[in-house]
Parts: C-alpha cells; sequence; structure tokens
C-alpha cells in the first residue's frame, strides 16, 4: 500500500475581490483586507447578503473567550465585515414592519418580527369600492323579508318542517332567503325499543295572501318540498322548474294572475306523481275559441261540457301508486309563434301572452272526441310565416349560443355593464336571460334544452279530471273512476304553455285521439255501475 501512487495536493485557491479572479493566496481571512468605508460590489444582488458569525467558518481564528463576536456580510466567498451602515440590508435592526392585504388573493401571511394580529388588523383599511364595482350590485333586503328570515331561522333552530310566512307583505324573496329552508332536517322521535331511523323531513311552505310577483328559483331546488301554497299572489307566470319538485303533495295557485301553466307541469300529473291537491282556480286562465257558444245567437248550451263520470277498468288488482290523482286528456293547441333569436315573431300569429286583454286564442287543431272546432287556418302562400318561409333549424344562431353561454356565468348579472351603447337589444337579452336565472330557468318543453329566446311557443289545452280508485275483489277488477275536476265549463280546459328548441321539438298532434295517460292494460267504459257504486 505504501508503494501507491498518491494524487498531488491542490492548491490552495481563493477569491480575489480586488481583481475579482480566484487567486492561490491561502483562504484564511486576513483581519485588516476591508475597510469600513469600502464598498462591495454586491449592489447586483437581488436579496438581502446573508449574515454570519466569526465562529461559523473553520477557516477562522479559533475563538477567544471574551473577544466579541464579528459579523460579515456577503456570501461564503465574498466576505466583508458588517457596519452599522449595513444593517438595513443585513437585518440588523429589525423594525415594525407595516402589511398590505390585497384582498383578492385571499391569503393574509404574518412573520415573526410582527406584532399581535389585533395591532395590524386594526392598521388595515378595507377598500372602499371592489375593483369592479358593477359586479357587486346587492338589492337591500325589505322589512318583511327580514321578518320572513327570522322566522326561516326559528324553524330551522327548533326543527318545525312548517314555515308559514302568511300574509306578511312580501313583494319580493330573494334566492338566498330561500336556500336556508333546504337545511331544515327532521326531527325523529326517539322511544325505548324502538329502532332509530333517520325520517326525510316533508317541507310544507306557506306564502299566501303576500304581493310576490315572481318567485325565486331555489323554491324548486327544495327536494323535499310537499306542501306549497302561493294562493292570492301577484304572480302572472309559473316557473317551468316547477317539474323538478317531485315529491309535492299539496299545491294552491289559486286567485293568481296566471294565463298558462307551463307544459312541465304535466311531469307532475304522470302515474307515480304524488299530487294528490291542487287547487287553479280562480285565475285568467286563456279560454280556446268557440269553446261556448255566443249568447247572442239565442243557444245557451256550450259545444264543451264536462263528460259523464267514467271508469277505466283493470283486470286484477292494481298498485294504487302508480295511478296518478290527476288524470288530462289533449282538447287542441293554438296556432305556432315563431321567432328568432331576438325575439321578434316571424310567423303571422302571436300568443301576446303579456297582455292584458288577451282571454281567448284560435284552435288550428282539435280532438275529434269533442265539440271544440278549429277556428284557425294559416295562410297556404307564406307558411304561417310572415318574413321568411325557412322553420325553425335545431342548431342555434350564434347570438343564441352567445346567450346560453351568458347565462352559465355566475355574474351574468353585471355582464349588461360591459355590453356597448350600440346594439341595444342585446341589453334586453342579457336582462331576459338574467331574470329567467333567477326564477329556476327556461328548457324546451320536450328535450329540456336550456332556452333564452325559445323559436317556438304554442298553447295546448287538456281537460283535468280526477280519479278515485276502486278495488272489487270480489270480480278481481279495479276501477279507477274519474269525474270532472271542475263543473264551470269555462274551467275545464286548462291551457298549457309549449316551448321547443326546433321543428323537431315542435308540435306532432299525436295526441289528437289519445284517451287518458293511464298504464296500458285498462278498458274504458262509460258510467260503469249505478251512481251509488261509483261515489
Amino acid at each position: 500500500m505504501s508503494d501507491d501512487l498518491s494524487l498531488p495536493p491542490l492548491p490552495a485557491v481563493s477569491w480575489d475581490e480586488q481583481s475579482q479572479s480566484f487567486s492561490k493566496r491561502s483562504r484564511k481571512r486576513g483581519r485588516n483586507n476591508y475597510q469600513a468605508g469600502n464598498s462591495s460590489p454586491l449592489r447586483f444582488n437581488s436579496s438581502d447578503p446573508a449574515i454570519f458569525s466569526s465562529d461559523d467558518d473553520p477557516g477562522l481564528d479559533n475563538y477567544v473567550e471574551g473577544r466579541p463576536k464579528k459579523r460579515y456580510v456577503g456570501t461564503w466567498f465574498q466576505q466583508r465585515p458588517a457596519t452599522d451602515a449595513d444593517a438595513p440590508n443585513a437585518l440588523l435592526q429589525q423594525r415594525k414592519r407595516t402589511l398590505t392585504r390585497d384582498y383578492d388573493s385571499g391569503v393574509f401571511l404574518g412573520s415573526d418580527v410582527t406584532t399581535d394580529s389585533e395591532d395590524v388588523l386594526d392598521g388595515l383599511e378595507m377598500p372602499v369600492l371592489p375593483r369592479l364595482p358593477h359586479l357587486d350590485k346587492r338589492i337591500p333586503l325589505s322589512q318583511a323579508e327580514m321578518a320572513a328570515r327570522q322566522k326561516i331561522e326559528e324553524c330551522l333552530d327548533r326543527g318545525n318542517e312548517s314555515v308559514d310566512l302568511w300574509s306578511m307583505g312580501l313583494e319580493q324573496l330573494s334566492n338566498d332567503t330561500v336556500e336556508r329552508l333546504g337545511q331544515i332536517a327532521s326531527i325523529p322521535v326517539v322511544a325505548k325499543d324502538v329502532a332509530f331511523l333517520p325520517k326525510e323531513p316533508e317541507l310544507r311552505l306557506f306564502l299566501s295572501l303576500n304581493r310576490l310577483s315572481n318567485l325565486p328559483g331555489n323554491i324548486f331546488d327544495l327536494t323535499h318540498l310537499t306542501v306549497l301554497s302561493l294562493r292570492g299572489n301577484l304572480l302572472a307566470e309559473l316557473p317551468p322548474a316547477i317539474c323538478k319538485l317531485r315529491n309535492l303533495k299539496q299545491l294552491n295557485l289559486s286567485q293568481n294572475h296566471f294565463l298558462a301553466l307551463p307544459a312541465e307541469f304535466l311531469d307532475l300529473m304522470q302515474p307515480g306523481g304524488k299530487l294528490r291537491d291542487l287547487a287553479l282556480f280562480v285565475n285568467p286562465f286563456i279560454l280556446p275559441e268557440g269553446c261556448t257558444k255566443s249568447k247572442a245567437d239565442g243557444e245557451d248550451e256550450t259545444s264543451l261540457s264536462p263528460g259523464p263520470r267514467t271508469a277505466h277498468r283493470y283486470i286484477g288488482q292494481v298498485d294504487g301508486s302508480k295511478i296518478p290523482r290527476y288524470l288530462t286528456q289533449w282538447l287542441g293547441r293554438s296556432p305556432v309563434q315563431i321567432s328568432d333569436s331576438r325575439g321578434e315573431v316571424l310567423s303571422d300569429f302571436e300568443l301576446l301572452l303579456e297582455s292584458e286583454t288577451r282571454t281567448t286564442l284560435p284552435v288550428e287543431v282539435s280532438s275529434d272526441q269533442f265539440g271544440l272546432a278549429a277556428s284557425y287556418a294559416p295562410r297556404a302562400a307564406s307558411m304561417g310565416f310572415r318574413k321568411q318561409e325557412t322553420k325553425p333549424s335545431g342548431v342555434p344562431s350564434l347570438l343564441e349560443m352567445a346567450l346560453r353561454a351568458c347565462y352559465r356565468s355566475s355574474q351574468i348579472r353585471g355582464l349588461e355593464a360591459y355590453i356597448p351603447e350600440g346594439p341595444a337589444h342585446l341589453r334586453e337579452l342579457l336582462q331576459r336571460a338574467s331574470t329567467q336565472k333567477d326564477m329556476g330557468g327556461l328548457t324546451c318543453s320536450k328535450c329540456r334544452k336550456t332556452l333564452v329566446v325559445p323559436p317556438m311557443e304554442w298553447i295546448e289545452w287538456r281537460e283535468l279530471r280526477t280519479s278515485t280508485i276502486m278495488h272489487r275483489p270480489e270480480q278481481d277488477v279495479t276501477d279507477v273512476v274519474t269525474k270532472p275536476f271542475t263543473n264551470d265549463v269555462r274551467e275545464m280546459p286548462v291551457p298549457f304553455l309549449h316551448r321547443a328548441c326546433s321543428w323537431n321539438c315542435g308540435p306532432k298532434d299525436l295526441e289528437k285521439n289519445r284517451r287518458w295517460f293511464l298504464p296500458e292494460g285498462y278498458v274504458s267504459v262509460e258510467q260503469v255501475g249505478p251512481e251509488a257504486e261509483i261515489e
């Protein structure tokens, strides 16, 4: 091992500050190499120079007890003794820092040299206005809504599932107020020797005798809502989102200003639906022309009259939960209104649903099973179109796609401020989309695609009937007995407003000769049995 050659020792190399190069001088630091006033070439460094103690470097002299330590500033290869002039850069004198916060970042950090957090927060000032002031428009709450919020909070604290906001003078109800209702939980009864089972809440909301002109969309997100009373308000439109309330058992829409109901309302009357108590009148529903004969002709009879009680008989026993409480039958429909993306009507026919004087509409197609006759025929030359002969396409226009994109934005209410002064119709369309979003949205009645301006709209009238299930075990049959929903002829045809996104979702008139929407396997029999048996 001693015969093995060893590598030559490495030369001692150190950094020469004078020549800004490496030299062969010893790394041992001399004590008189730097002057107090000598300027350091560290000004190009982006951060504060490091601070080292005199006993941190093994190349320094051994520590002598009683000698004060010296501090050096600079990098490991370029150090010099620290002076008072270097104290601000070397953090030798720690001063109280003044903190500022970017309120949009959501981050607030202090350091070890900061004082108590209370003193720091006291010195911070909130900005007077947000960066985008037009996006922070908050509608102040009225005294009536503040009282309604207090009642809702009391119901939350007590676990009360019945929220009574009856006759509180409410003119508007915000989504934030209604959103709290979704947090109501049912408090189960705990008894001895009884298994604990969580119970789904059955929310009941009473908004009767107020002055509400529109409904917040968050009402239709309350999946546990079973009772909803809107009687005696100023409502003129029922949002299509009503179809999302699948657990609704009681609904009161009487004494409002409804001209028609959305077609999505029929989803609550499908087989398996839970709706058992419905109040619709009195409302100024649109009637079909010709449903009643003119009294000037000296005739009091009506061409539409409630039919007799009927029974739809099933062989065997039928599950009563699959039979809806309310049955509907198609009577007829109005002509179709066709509009462009800007909302301008292109067809010869207009619904004019916002007109206060419109009480009847012509009938273009009617059922063969009733006396209601068609009273409207479009001109063959124009095919019912006023300004163009093309049918609404399934491909949306660029304007409609832009409106749908704005509809999906969470800041749709502030987008109006970005619209220039020129195209005034864009502001109106954005306001329309914002209003629709607040009320739960607007969709195609068939494919449920989101709409802002429906290309096609029309009215379909249906007769409503209530059903009663009568099991006859001795005959092994089940009779679904129906009776008229109302005996007033003017209340018999209930209008339903349909909207379509294109011609493919338009009216097909397939229900012209269709009877009641019931599960398959029944036989319709007129006036089954004596009157006493039907009761």
